[in-house]
């Protein structure tokens, strides 16, 4: 057959490369213990499909490190050390699942930050994982307790601004405030507890959507 000299090779070619490329392997890096770094521990961004499992182990720290998950990590067990200016962001697209009862903290150095803006849940462990003393900011974020409680106990500062939701799911777990925070704009909650601490609203004022048990401490601003 012959092939007029106008026809298309290079689209035709490319077409068939996409057509038979393997799909992508996905990597499932784990990290045991010491200081996250990248891309020696996992890397960042972490993409989908890879994914990023928080095993058994000795210390671990995210030490003035940088870190965005865009696809899944799975924090098993151990408590997890924030410090020296660390930034650790779930993305929109990324899940951060919680399988046991631990703590992220502050070690030392300039507070380090967690940012949620895509889904933190509480999957395993029917006692509590508390975030304390860490840099907390939620952008639209989604905390989801599926059991016991997610409990948010951050002097170092907890922001939840509008599009935030605090959520049980399908299970019967527990969103607790037990430290000062700030809500901005439109929040949305099936199972937030507001026990102790200040939570006040940001300049615009907070609106609850949902229901929201208050059981302590201070509220201030404008609520509605």
């Amino acid at each position: 057959m012959r092939i007029p000299q106008n026809f298309p090779l290079k689209p035709l070619a490319l077409a068939l490369l996409a057509i038979t490329a393997p799909a992508a392997q996905a990597i499932d890096f784990s990290w045991t213990s010491g200081d996250f770094t990248v891309p020696g521990t996992a890397p960042s961004p972490l993409t989908v499909p890879d994914t990023l499992s928080i095993n058994s182990g000795v210390a671990k720290r995210f030490n003035g490190t940088t870190f965005e998950n865009q696809s899944l990590v799975v924090w098993n067990t151990d408590d997890l050390g924030f410090g020296n200016g660390a930034q650790v962001k779930n993305a929109v697209s990324g899940v951060w699942d919680v399988k046991s009862n631990h703590v992220m903290n502050y070690f030392g150095g300039s507070n380090g930050t967690f940012t949620n803006n895509g889904v933190l849940r509480k999957s395993g462990g029917t006692g509590e994982t508390r975030i304390d003393t860490i840099i907390v900011t939620s952008n639209g974020g989604t905390f989801e307790a599926l059991t016991g409680n997610l409990r948010f106990n951050s002097a170092g500062g907890q922001t939840f601004n509008t599009g935030t939701v605090f959520t049980k799911g399908a299970g019967t777990g527990l969103n607790k405030i037990t430290n000062n925070a700030t809500f901005n704009g439109t929040i949305t909650s099936n199972n937030l507890e507001i026990a102790a601490g200040t939570s006040s609203s940001g300049g615009g004022g907070a609106s609850l959507a949902g229901t929201l048990d208050y059981t302590g401490g201070d509220l201030s601003g404008t609520w509605t």
